[in-house]
C-alpha cells in the first residue's frame, strides 16, 4: 500500500483515478492544480507517487514538474489529453498516459514504479 497524490482539475478524472488506485489497495490524496499539489507534498512527505494532468488552472502540470525537479526523486506519471511534450523526459516523468486512460497499462506501470528502487531523476 502506498500514498499517491492525484493532481487534476477535473473532479471526474480525480474520482476515476482515486477509484482505480484505492481499488488496488493504495491511499490517495488529491489536488485541483499544481500549487495545491505542492501544499499536499509539503504536508505529506510520504507520498510515493505523483499522478498529474498537464492542463490545469493556477499552476499547470509542467510548472509543477519544473518546480519539483530539483527537489525530489518522486516518481511522476502524466495522465493528460495533451500531446506528449519532449520536455517531460527531462523533468523526470516516468510514463505518459493519454485520455482515455489505458487501464491495464496504467495499473501495471503504477505497480512497477512503486516496487522499483528509487533512482534520482
Amino acid at each position: 500500500m502506498a500514498l499517491i497524490l492525484i493532481v487534476d482539475d477535473q473532479p471526474t478524472m480525480r474520482f476515476l483515478l482515486r477509484s482505480i488506485l484505492t481499488g488496488a489497495g493504495h491511499l490517495t490524496l488529491e489536488a485541483e492544480h499544481g500549487q495545491a499539489a505542492l501544499e499536499q507534498l509539503a504536508a505529506h512527505p510520504d507520498v510515493a507517487l505523483l499522478v498529474t494532468d498537464l492542463e490545469m488552472p493556477v499552476m499547470d502540470g509542467l510548472e509543477l514538474l519544473q518546480t519539483l525537479r530539483p527537489r525530489t526523486t518522486l516518481p511522476k506519471l502524466i495522465v493528460s489529453g495533451c500531446s506528449v511534450d519532449p520536455l517531460l523526459t527531462e523533468l523526470g516523468v516516468s510514463a505518459f498516459f493519454g485520455k482515455p486512460l489505458e487501464l491495464t497499462r496504467f495499473k501495471r506501470t503504477v505497480l512497477s514504479l512503486l516496487t522499483a528502487p528509487a533512482t534520482p531523476v
